[in-house]
């Protein structure tokens, strides 16, 4: 013979973590705006809040990105040994004229 449970069936996407949150005042107020008026309770505002997190964590850790900051770090490396050259070149042409002589007040 089958046992059965008694009881209301399984969910079938238990939420099982439970997290303490303290909110300040201003956010608090957000948070009974939106749950008023979209009409969800405040667990289900915060889910969805996070939800949004994370499609937007997803944005800037897909390999488009990537790829784009691999780019720019690339274009930065670049114009900064372009910098380097140029002010290595600039140095040789025209010296500085106060090398070796410190931070010697003109009046002493």
């Amino acid at each position: 013979m089958k046992k059965r449970n008694r009881g209301r069936p399984p969910a079938e996407n238990p939420k099982v973590k439970r997290t303490g949150l303290r909110l300040d005042d201003e956010s608090a107020k957000i948070l009974q705006n939106y749950c008023e008026i979209n009409n969800v309770d405040s667990s289900e505002a915060i889910r969805t809040a996070i939800k949004l997190l994370g499609a937007k964590v997803n944005d800037f850790g897909g390999t488009e990105w990537k790829e784009k900051v691999q780019q720019s770090q690339q274009i930065f490396n670049e114009a900064t040994t372009s910098i380097n050259k140029l002010l290595k070149n600039l140095y040789e042409v025209v010296p500085y004229e106060n090398k070796g002589k410190g931070d010697k007040n003109e009046n002493e």
